[in-house]
């Protein structure tokens, strides 16, 4: 096992500054969302929602947006290893903002929903989920558009961004039909879990495929601690959440509330796995930049 590169070994000092900088904006996303869930919870007197996803409909609504699409934006930035990490980074980064802009759907229960309907998004905030989807759905497009072009008119062949750009395209066609030509309901009961789920089976993919490719250690308390070893425990308890919330969303009554907050507990574990992975990996390759995997893929395409 070898540890962490110098920056001589890697990129330029500049390139390495900015990855630092993008990654650790993640982390402070989403610090910032677990703060003011945390404010609001003691605003409520220690009164917990059904799940984080539902602190869309009070004060912490802004925070919960703004971390989504922001760290969604820094996935697809940064650049993965070939070809699996950098197709599930992209594919994470797309869909971290459906799960921003449709919020989960709240019981019957909650006197928000028509009559007959057992959950719902309230009629007031509709037309803002309704506004959002669509101008997500339309920028894409002419994103989709221009990352083809550029990689069509490359000298080199790239097969881990073509094969990314195709799963990316796939994922957009299946939202946009789901939404524009599909009915309506359906979406907007099932888009958040839909999404949310594979956004967090991505990352555990992410996990994994670091924990099976990384090499490096670091240094604790005078013995070397493998990279691989911290890998393969984050992935571990993020499949168990995982199937745990797929479970209950299979399984659970629609118009129920139950009185433990499970998929709040679920959310939380999965977001403090998801920055545990993220702040290891930050270190792992602090001073190298990216893997040098994600570096001769770069250094071929320019």
């Amino acid at each position: 096992m070898t540890n962490l590169a110098t920056p001589a070994d890697a990129m330029d000092t500049t390139s390495i500054e900015t990855y630092r900088y993008v990654r650790a904006a993640i982390i402070g996303s989403v610090l910032l969302l677990f703060a003011s869930v945390g404010l609001q919870i003691i605003a409520d007197g220690g009164r917990i929602e059904s799940s984080i996803s539902e602190y869309y409909y009070g004060p912490v609504r802004s925070v919960f947006v703004g971390t989504l699409v922001a760290t969604g934006l820094a996935l697809v930035a940064i650049k993965g290893r070939p070809v699996v990490e950098e197709i599930a980074l992209n594919l994470a980064g797309m869909l971290a903002p459906v799960v921003a802009f449709v919020p989960t759907p709240i019981p019957a229960s909650e006197g928000l929903c028509r009559v007959g309907a057992e959950r719902c998004i309230g009629a007031e905030f509709l037309p803002g989920v309704e506004n959002n989807v669509a101008a997500l759905i339309l920028i894409g497009l002419p994103i989709l558009v221009l990352a083809w072009w550029t990689v069509i008119r490359s000298e080199v062949p790239n097969r881990a961004t073509r094969l990314s750009l195709t799963g990316a395209t796939v994922v957009w066609l299946m939202f946009a039909i789901w939404f524009f030509w599909g009915p309506r309901d359906p979406f907007l009961e099932n888009a958040h879990y839909v999404a949310a789920i594979s956004m967090f089976a991505l990352i555990a993919v992410v996990v994994w495929y670091n924990a099976v490719r990384t090499d490096h250690a670091f240094r604790v308390s005078g013995r070397f601690v493998s990279y691989r070893l911290v890998y393969r425990i984050i992935a571990g308890l993020m499949a168990v959440s995982l199937l745990t919330a797929l479970a209950y969303y299979v399984a659970s009554p629609a118009n129920s509330r139950p009185d433990f907050p499970i998929v709040f507990v679920l959310e939380a574990v999965l977001l403090l796995l998801f920055t545990a992975f993220w702040l290891a990996q930050t270190l792992e390759f602090w001073n190298q930049g990216l893997p040098r995997e994600a570096q001769r893929q770069s250094q071929s395409t320019r």
